[in-house]
């Protein structure tokens, strides 16, 4: 069923896939995949609460696993739980040191509890890791920005949208810091 479930998510039929996850954990309960994996449903379904305590059954039966650790702490920053994600991130890490997504939303959590020196260091990691993540490059271009280094800024926002032509942030905050720096018609 956990297989079936990763399916059905992969074609963004989340209530399915669900459904599917919560039989394979009741045909297994150490399962800690499918638990992250419902976890993952509850938390694209806005269901926090069950978010958390499926992340919380993964790191039960499996309490290294760096995945859950990381969308445990996505949950948690979302709920405002800013030091109790930060935690959860630091133990992703620490289970797998190569995990850029780890890396990088450990620097939004820094970045949120206003610690940027840290935070710059994060998404500098993450990106060390994976040089065409887009949104850590928009990330750190934000947390650059709010450093007072415009024009380290500026690269990063342009990097990000070199690698995601799409991203619509990344043209936000581009043409904010672009404003900012009195390049008005730059902006546009």
């Amino acid at each position: 069923y956990n297989n079936y479930g990763l399916g059905l998510l992969s074609l963004s039929r989340t209530s399915d896939a669900a459904k599917a996850f919560k039989q394979a954990v009741e045909l297994k309960p150490e399962h800690f995949q499918a638990w992250n994996n419902l976890g993952v449903c509850y938390y694209n379904q806005h269901k926090l609460d069950s978010a958390v305590d499926a992340y919380q059954h993964s790191l039960k039966v499996s309490p290294y696993y760096a995945e859950a650790h990381n969308n445990l702490g996505n949950a948690l920053r979302t709920q405002g739980e800013i030091e109790a994600a930060i935690h959860h991130f630091r133990q992703a890490i620490a289970s797998s040191p190569n995990y850029a997504y780890a890396h990088s939303n450990l620097a939004n959590a820094l970045k949120d509890i206003g610690n940027l020196s840290a935070a710059l260091e994060s998404y500098e990691s993450a990106l060390k890791l994976v040089p065409d993540y887009a949104e850590a490059w928009n990330n750190y271009g934000i947390a650059l920005l709010e450093a007072d280094n415009k024009s380290q800024a500026l690269e990063c926002l342009n990097k990000a949208i070199e690698l995601a032509p799409q991203y619509a942030d990344a043209w936000s905050n581009l043409g904010n810091t672009l404003h900012q720096l009195n390049q008005t018609e730059a902006a546009l």
